[in-house]
């Protein structure tokens, strides 16, 4: 009985696709890790990127976030991004309805080949 087990087991992998289950697995592990940056948008100019690591840090340990700058003028853009340590702080942020000073932030889930938001 045990061999036949065996020889089942051994039949049934040798038959898979491994090249197609290690694609599948970066996939899946690829688009996990990019739900864990957004973008966070409609900021009010005076938030800094301290500012906005606080308040997305409610959520869930930030990995790394940025507001970003005007270079020349050196002022907000009102726009940054934030990675978290994993993808579900980043979805309750993203389900949130975050207000500062009365203004509803927009938060999406960072486009990895614009560098912006997609919701």
């Amino acid at each position: 009985m045990t061999s036949i087990l065996v020889m089942l087991y051994f039949d049934y992998f040798s038959s898979v696709d491994h090249n197609s289950i290690y694609h599948d697995v970066f996939h899946e592990a690829s688009r996990i890790q990019s739900l864990k940056r957004l973008f966070v948008s409609q900021l009010p100019s005076y938030i800094t990127t301290d500012d906005l690591h606080d308040i997305m840090n409610d959520f869930g340990y930030v990995k790394d976030c940025n507001v970003v700058m005007d270079r020349e003028k050196r002022e907000s853009k009102c726009y940054g991004f934030v990675v978290f340590e994993d993808a579900e702080p980043a979805a309750l942020a993203l389900d949130a309805n975050i207000t500062i000073s009365g203004r509803d932030i927009s938060v999406a889930i960072a486009d990895s080949t614009r560098g912006l938001g997609t919701r």
